[in-house]
């Protein structure tokens, strides 16, 4: 009897060490909640419907958003702990940018809208920019171009730690593939040449690409997003979008007007896991 007691004792004291490793190892896989702040270094808005070929790259752009990923298996992962999946969710998305002044026309960037003849601007277009150039109303200080994203994401994940069984802080360094569907409302304003505002908003099904590299409480990462929608107008100054009625001599804005917008953009980011 003394024996076995003895030799459970022992069992227990062996086991400790193994236990505490254990313990260590599944610590690398802690810390999947968290916020991320984005610069947004490239996104483009597209008219896909206009007679000339034109879209806008952003000035400047940030996004906010914040999330939480639930990995599988819980217990310690595949390939010696070195691998898990999972579901990605954000449960918050706002990303803000602005627009430069001038578009891109057939691919060219426009730096003012008298275009240098010597350039390779392509002027074949059969259509009327309606715009008088003499017209002391033409101020280009007036032209400006924002949009605003406000949506949630969710999609599968992947995450790869490398170094889980190193004796150094190496094993904490963590990479996570992942991609979203994006449900969200756009926003886009424009002001034109004469000050005039439009506003237009859209439901938009995007969806991105990304990773990041994480290391205990951050990350650094890269993502790619698309998205593509039809704006209904909700607002316009512009007289060409109010349609008069001659039989009873009222004014109606048309608010049915759409315009179908694609955009694409890449973000810079850096988040905090806790």
């Amino acid at each position: 009897m003394k024996k076995l007691l003895f030799g459970a004792i022992a069992a227990v004291v062996l086991a400790q060490p193994a236990m505490a490793q254990d313990s260590e190892n599944l610590d690398v896989w802690k810390r999947n909640k968290g916020i991320t702040l984005s610069y947004i270094t490239h996104q483009s808005l597209k008219d896909t419907e206009s007679l000339i070929p034109f879209q806008y790259d952003c000035k400047a752009g940030f996004s906010f958003s914040t999330g939480t990923t639930y990995l599988w298996p819980r217990s310690a992962g595949w390939a010696g702990n070195r691998l898990k999946v999972g579901v990605d969710a954000r449960w918050f998305d706002i990303s803000y940018v602005k627009y430069k002044k001038y578009p891109k026309v057939n691919g060219v960037q426009i730096e003012d809208w008298m275009v240098d003849p010597d350039s390779d601007f392509d002027y074949d277009y059969d259509y009327d920019y309606g715009y008088d150039y003499d017209d002391e109303e033409f101020d280009t200080d007036n032209l400006d171009t924002q949009q605003l994203h406000l949506g949630v994401g969710i999609g599968p994940a992947i995450a790869f730690v490398p170094f889980s069984s190193a004796n150094s802080a190496l094993r904490f360094l963590r990479v996570n593939l992942y991609g979203h569907f994006n449900p969200s409302a756009s926003a886009v304003l424009f002001k034109n040449h004469k000050g005039d505002t439009e506003a237009s908003w859209a439901f938009v099904a995007a969806y991105d690409f990304g990773m990041n590299f994480q290391w205990k409480y951050f990350t650094l990462g890269f993502e790619g997003r698309w998205g593509k929608a039809k704006y209904k107008s909700i607002i316009s100054e512009d007289e060409e979008d109010w349609e008069y009625n001659e039989y009873t001599d009222e004014v109606s804005y048309n608010s049915d007007k759409k315009r179908s917008f694609k955009n694409s953009s890449f973000r810079i980011s850096l988040g905090f896991r806790f």
